[in-house]
């Protein structure tokens, strides 16, 4: 019999078949999936060495996504250089017919700018000021471009050079030259305030302040030096000095004065043994009102003996006189040979002024001084013996005229501010009381009294304005 053979048969027919339909569904139901460690997308900078992190695999059951095996996965491609680009790692993992991939994109980055280097200007290769700059050499190199000092830019502005270069991953470099001049001009120094200062014995000096600039430092201010030894309780003459140096070796200096006095005019204070009177004649003119300001920086009062010479300065005797300074007549056309022509000439001239002055003030005067003094001998050509008369009747009418003691000769004689000090110096010394001749109509000569008023305090002198009972100084008449 042969039917229980045919039968085993069957059986393991079937039994194969169960076992390929049980495989096909197996691997129907499974696939290999691929898990990269890391980001799969990696940022380096250039010359930075890749490091590879790797990979898992496993071997996942589709329907309820269960982890069966782990399979290892392998790198079938990893072009990473160190060059600026994108580069791709990729990574395969199978299973029996089944493989997968999975990428990782690496990507080279140059974040570094390029260096720029400056060669040296030379003390031979200094620019003069207002000049172009003559380029005395740079080198640009980058990291992965290499020499790029055919790119660079450069543009010249307030004193400076800027560079400026970009490599072909666009990083952009700067650098910035100051450009060293041919500097021969030294800095300049301002005062605020007044180059003259007055203290009283005890008073604390506050320094007013300067600026320094250079024409090609620019603000120098803040290096000045500035020294001094004020002794406030010991009268004086004293000078602030203020320097700077700019970096060019270039050196200014300029000083202040600043005198304590013992006492400041009074003029109910007439003690005092050692008197200057001050006196200015021809004004009011264009250095009057800068004649004025010095006089206050010194609290010292003055005498002027003013004229019309100048209509557009009229104002100035007002202004002189509103600061406390004695306002007298000198004359108002100062032409010899009309006011010495006549005594009538000579009275209506001197009304004439005598208007001006009772307009800008509201008070006449009864102090004057002759054109030329009273010992002129030029009124001979026009009236002969009108000095002579002049001089009677005006003091018979009340007046009070002054010649002078000292000479500046600022009226012909120099045109120089030293010799102006000098002859005034000069005349004061030998006298204990002296009045004065300047013009306030010569700039030279205005410039000369901050000298001339230090001189004076520092000697003992007091300075005063001319009144009715001041010294005359009368000159010998010759008319």
């Amino acid at each position: 019999m042969v039917y229980p053979q045919k039968k085993k048969t069957g059986v393991l027919l079937a039994s194969a078949a169960l076992a390929a339909a049980v495989c096909v569904w197996f691997l129907a139901d499974v696939e290999p999936v691929i898990a990269l460690n890391g980001s799969d997308q990696v940022e380096i900078d250039y010359g930075e060495t890749y490091e590879e992190k790797g990979a898992a695999a496993r071997l996942v059951e589709k329907f309820f996504g269960k982890d069966l095996i782990s399979i290892r996965p392998r790198v079938i491609q990893n072009d990473v250089r160190n060059e600026v680009g994108t580069y791709q790692v990729v990574y395969e993992a199978g299973f029996l017919f089944q493989k997968v991939t999975a990428e990782r994109t690496v990507v080279v980055v140059d974040r570094e700018p390029p260096v720029i280097e400056l060669a040296e200007q030379k003390d031979t290769e200094l620019t003069l000021p207002g000049e172009p700059f003559q380029e005395c050499g740079y080198r640009a190199m980058d990291n992965v471009d290499g020499d790029i000092t055919d790119q660079v830019k450069s543009r010249e502005e307030n004193g400076r050079v800027i560079y400026t270069v970009t490599d072909t991953s666009g990083n952009t470099a700067t650098a910035e030259r100051i450009i060293r001049y041919k500097d021969t001009e030294p800095p300049v120094i301002t005062l605020i305030g007044s180059e003259h200062m007055t203290l009283k014995v005890g008073e604390t000096y506050h320094e007013p302040g300067y600026t320094a600039t250079d024409q090609i430092d620019g603000d120098l201010s803040g290096q000045v030096a500035v020294e001094h030894q004020i002794d406030s309780q010991k009268p004086g003459v004293y000078d602030v000095v203020y320097t700077v140096e700019d970096r060019g070796g270039n050196q200014a200096a300029v000083k202040r004065t600043v005198t304590v006095v013992s006492s400041i005019y009074d003029p109910s204070n007439n003690s005092g043994d050692k008197i200057i009177y001050l006196t200015f004649d021809d004004g009011p003119g264009p250095y009057t009102e800068k004649l004025l300001n010095i006089l206050d920086e010194y609290n010292v009062k003055a005498t002027f003996f003013v004229t019309n010479g100048y209509p557009e300065y009229r104002d100035m005797i007002g202004e002189a006189y509103r600061r406390g300074h004695t306002i007298a007549i000198h004359t108002y056309s100062h032409d010899y040979s009309a006011i010495y022509a006549s005594k009538d000439a000579y009275y209506d001239d001197l009304n004439k002024m005598q208007e001006i002055i009772l307009e800008q003030t509201g008070e006449t005067t009864t102090l004057f001084r002759f054109p030329g003094g009273s010992s002129n001998a030029v009124s001979k050509r026009y009236c002969m013996g009108i000095m002579s008369l002049l001089t009677e009747s005006l003091e018979e009418d009340g007046y009070h005229y002054f010649d002078w003691h000292v000479s500046s000769t600022d009226g012909g004689g120099t045109t120089e501010t030293s010799v102006v000090v000098s002859n005034v110096i000069n005349g004061c010394s030998r006298r204990s009381k002296s009045v004065v001749l300047q013009h306030d109509t010569k700039d030279f000569s205005v410039d000369a009294v901050p000298q001339i008023i230090e001189w004076g305090l520092r000697n003992g002198y007091t300075f005063r304005p001319l009144d009715e009972n001041s010294p005359t100084a009368h000159h010998a008449v010759n008319n």
